[in-house]
């Protein structure tokens, strides 16, 4: 890597996406992440789905092994048209994102 390039590593989260109830629902785990880190946006038919873990390394001492990933976490699905993401909820709970979107009949 040249002298002055910063490598980013994206984290992609592991997701489950399921219909139940007459909603889609889509859990996504995000242990360790902020709630006020995490962003959902929906623009067309795609649902976007950011945030940020931050590090969280201990000071002082050799660092002997780092296993546990940070930083900017994302994921992006295209969504049915049989959606209404205007009524869309979203909660994060014990690490896990779950989010709500309506069917349409």
């Amino acid at each position: 890597m040249p002298n002055g390039t910063k490598h980013l590593h994206v984290v992609s989260p592991l997701v489950d996406i399921y219909e139940a109830a007459g909603e889609l629902v889509v859990c996504v785990d995000l242990p360790g992440v902020p709630k006020d880190q995490v962003r959902v946006e929906f623009e067309d038919s795609c649902l976007r789905i950011t945030s940020e873990k931050p590090a969280s390394h201990r000071s002082g001492g050799m660092c002997c092994l780092l296993e546990r990933e940070y930083g900017h976490c994302a994921r992006e699905f295209e969504l049915p048209d049989k959606v209404s993401p205007e009524q869309a909820t979203a909660e994060l709970v014990d690490g896990v994102l779950m989010i709500r979107i309506p069917m349409i009949s």
